[in-house]
């Protein structure tokens, strides 16, 4: 993986201008997303920087022998992917994909994970979870491009399928040593009904709104990668199987 670290040291060095960077454009499509960071954090950034650099060089994902029977080919797409260091990302963008002239980026928020940090999280954990489950879109989307799924049902499809592989396979080193009924229990079913009603709504507006909420804001509200990540956790004998079947098999047997 390249690390591109000029955000970073634009606001280590105190320049101006942080704004002007195109990912600020491409966090929430067609709106400006961008929060001033704190100076005073500077140093805590500076030492984030260097852990990030070295976990980026040395990484290995969580589920390691699933993860190379899903993406055989991860090491070479990895290979040529760059990591963006950056500050001012709104909350909750800690971690994202975005694209530019046709190339996927990994974008992550240095300012967001000292959130984690000071609240007590293992840093170098949740770096490493979140690397396992942005680079899992870079291969998902390699498989599967985005671009095929452009109307609105058939986003919030390729949404349940993409962030429901990408979230079960960062939950946890081991997820089939796991035991998930508890969780299913507590959350699928809800997750399930906002999908369902997200598929009728026929405003553009409710539409647009689903759409970013499906993925969006507090963990288990995500009810497009809820729903697919917790299926997948109903199934995880076949998640081989359900990944190679594709986006609208998956989908069909998620909600018949």
């Amino acid at each position: 993986m390249n690390i591109d670290e000029t955000i970073v040291e634009k606001f280590l060095r105190q320049e101006a201008g942080l704004e002007n960077h195109w990912i600020f454009s491409q966090i929430v499509p067609g709106e400006k997303a961008f929060e001033q960071p704190d100076c005073s954090k500077r140093d805590e950034v500076e030492l984030l920087l260097k852990q990030i650099t070295r976990l980026v060089k040395d990484f290995r994902p969580f589920n390691f022998d699933l993860y190379n029977v899903l993406f055989p080919q991860w090491r070479t797409i990895t290979e040529n992917t760059t990591v963006i260091l950056s500050v001012g990302s709104p909350a909750p963008y800690d971690a994202m994909v975005r694209m530019k002239d046709g190339k996927e980026y990994v974008i992550f928020d240095l300012i967001r994970f000292l959130e984690y940090s000071n609240s007590g999280y293992d840093i170098e954990r949740i770096i490493r979870q979140l690397l396992t489950h942005e680079l899992a879109h870079i291969c998902i989307h390699e498989d599967y491009p985005p671009i095929q799924y452009q109307e609105y049902i058939e986003r919030l499809k390729y949404t349940t399928f993409d962030e429901g592989f990408a979230h079960i396979l960062a939950f946890a080193e081991d997820i089939m040593s796991l035991d998930f009924r508890e969780l299913v229990e507590a959350h699928f079913e809800v997750s399930i009904k906002t999908l369902t009603e997200a598929l009728s709504a026929a405003d553009k507006n409710e539409q647009k709104d689903y759409l970013v909420s499906c993925n969006a804001g507090s963990y288990w509200d995500k009810f497009a990668a809820i729903s697919g990540k917790l299926f997948l956790a109903q199934n995880k004998k076949r998640i081989v199987e359900l990944y190679r079947a594709g986006v609208r098999p998956f989908f069909d047997e998620l909600l018949p």
